[in-house]
């Protein structure tokens, strides 16, 4: 980025410890700033027979956030400001002497027009209009941890589960492409309280432990916002945070990727070159389709840059012991995905980050795994 403001920073927390000489329990939120607005949701697993060893929380005046075992808040940081190549944050409430781990895609530039905020869903199948971004937005992401139905974002605490959602849509020369992902754990003995779900062809999904609740379509680009409507499920109200971005002189894509089930480098084809990529990886096998089975709450949520990235991952399989549980990161490093098995004995996948391309970008998988995982990208550039 050099000397350029950014006007955007996206942030994806996490407790654990670098290379993954992991945290005994997962802490994860995922934040935006674009200036004036900042949005943050946030999960935490301290792993036990209890589902009050689970919670979650949403705040709109944080970027991250550590949780407590009842949704409180151990530790937060403010956004402060925007400056020349870096953004500054203010470190607020803590209880935890240890320094957090925050990796942020910063994004800038005169042709980039961004905003941060959050939307409620309405009854099922019923178009909701977002309005006012003073921009045709050309990309969304959102992020959620659901909270039953209505508005609810802004310093709200829960326990009883963890879920979290992260979705992106662009606006493609095809037309709309979304894809979306939901983690859910109950924290119970078995491993049957683990749900996920991961999507091509919406922008939000959220499940429990009985299975889908709802999912969300991005159905137009506007010229000053957005319409969404909920799908599926039982088509109930959820509020979602969401970033808008807008590129004059650039593009995006979204896609749903499968892993190789052997080592070595994977070429993933664009029509352009990247200049930023946000990958998700997860233990899923399948799109579309509910998978439980202890593949529910395992991803990482990593952030590519040209010379820089970030990977945090996490893991919760359900259980009585701290093994069952855990959460850490990679910086510094190439690592672009690392995916743990569904007993955390190992990695199921593991992919350094080779080249950003001319029509695309290369992995080199070090660890495969036999059956290919499924993979939520969004790529700028």
């Amino acid at each position: 980025m050099g000397s350029t403001t950014p006007k955007l920073l996206y942030a994806v927390a996490n407790e654990g410890n670098n290379n993954f000489t992991y945290a005994a329990n997962l802490k994860c939120s995922v934040g935006a700033a674009d200036g004036t607005n900042q949005r943050v949701v946030a999960v935490m697993s301290d792993d036990g027979a209890a589902i009050a060893n689970t919670g979650k929380r949403t705040a709109t005046d944080e970027i991250y956030m550590y949780l407590d075992n009842t949704g409180a808040v151990l530790l937060e940081g403010n956004f402060k400001e925007f400056a020349a190549g870096k953004a500054t944050l203010t470190r607020g409430a803590d209880s935890l002497a240890y320094t957090p781990h925050i990796g942020g895609l910063l994004l800038g530039g005169s042709d980039l027009s961004v905003a941060v905020g959050h939307m409620t869903l309405s009854t099922q199948d019923t178009e909701v209009d977002v309005t006012g971004l003073l921009f045709p937005p050309d990309a969304l992401i959102f992020f959620s941890v659901p909270f039953g139905t209505g508005s609810s974002f802004g310093d709200v605490a829960g326990t009883a589960d963890l879920c979290l959602s992260n979705g992106f849509a662009v606006d493609g020369s095809g037309g709309i492409e979304q894809c979306s992902y939901a983690a859910f754990d109950q924290n119970n003995e078995t491993t049957t309280a683990t749900d996920g779900t991961a999507r091509n062809n919406r922008c939000f999904a959220t499940v429990s432990s009985s299975g889908l609740i709802t999912t969300a379509e991005l159905t137009a680009f506007n010229a000053d916002g957005f319409s969404i409507a909920a799908r599926d499920g039982d088509g109930s109200s959820r509020t979602l945070g969401y970033m808008a971005l807008k590129l004059t002189n650039g593009q995006f894509k979204t896609d749903v990727l499968d892993t190789p089930t052997i080592t070595g480098n994977q070429k993933y084809s664009l029509p352009f070159r990247p200049k930023a990529l946000v990958l998700i990886g997860t233990a899923f096998t399948a799109e579309n389709s509910l998978q439980s089975s202890g593949e529910g709450c395992i991803w990482c949520h990593s952030l590519l840059a040209e010379t820089e990235r970030s990977c945090a991952t996490y893991f919760s399989e359900n259980g009585v012991a701290t093994s069952n549980c855990a959460s850490g990161y990679f910086s510094d490093t190439d690592i672009a995905l690392a995916v743990r098995e569904t007993d955390n004995s190992g990695w199921m996948y593991q992919a350094d980050h080779v080249s950003f391309d001319s029509d695309g970008f290369t992995l080199n998988f070090t660890t495969a795994d036999g059956t290919a995982r499924k993979v939520l990208m969004l790529a700028a550039g």
